[in-house]
């Protein structure tokens, strides 16, 4: 026999919230803690990946830069033609203004010493009976040609140049006579020394 009566049926029970609004509230905030948290790391691996990125850019500029700095350099240096051609015709000119200076300078020393001694020494010891119709230079060589009446005075005007102070101690190397007409025509040359012709 019951002694008590029930009267808090299953269907008036006070049901429990599986997920309850603190608990909702938890979730959300934690939800919303991640994506912020996940949402500056990626904002953060942003900026390191765009200063990354313009550091990289700023670098391969100033790379190029000296590349191309570099090729100019190289193609400088590869086109020397021009260089090697005016150095070319630079060593010629000097070359040829050496030479020039070289014969005036001889011509110069023969001319104010050699003719000049040997034109004193052969009015000092004139032989009527010669006469001469050329003097020629040549290097260290003097070469007379003339004509004379009789050829026997030719050794005689021979020995008294020899006694002049340009001809003294010299050799006449070449004697060559020839006669035309009664009339002897000659050429005789001396050696003069490198002393001599430097002078």
């Amino acid at each position: 026999m019951k002694t008590r009566i029930n009267f808090y049926q299953k269907s008036i029970k006070v049901r429990r919230d599986p997920v309850p609004f603190k608990g909702m509230l938890t979730l959300w905030l934690g939800t919303l803690l991640v994506v912020t948290t996940t949402w500056l790391f990626y904002l953060y691996e942003e900026h390191n990946s765009k200063q990354l990125l313009s550091q990289s850019q700023a670098y391969l500029k100033q790379t190029q830069q000296q590349l191309s700095v570099i090729k100019q350099r190289l193609a400088e240096k590869q086109s020397k033609t021009h260089l090697v051609d005016e150095l070319q015709t630079l060593q010629q000119e000097i070359l040829h203004k050496q030479q020039v200076f070289d014969y005036l300078a001889n011509t110069s020393t023969q001319t104010n010493t050699d003719y000049a001694n040997i034109m004193h020494d052969l009015a000092a010891f004139h032989e009527p009976n010669i006469w001469l119709n050329q003097i020629k230079f040549d290097g260290q060589k003097v070469t007379f040609k003339g004509h004379t009446q009789q050829s026997k005075f030719l050794p005689i005007w021979l020995s008294n140049l020899k006694q002049s102070s340009f001809f003294r101690g010299k050799e006449f190397s070449v004697l060559e006579i020839s006669t035309t007409e009664g009339v002897s025509e000659f050429s005789v040359a001396t050696e003069l020394s490198i002393s001599e012709v430097q002078q």
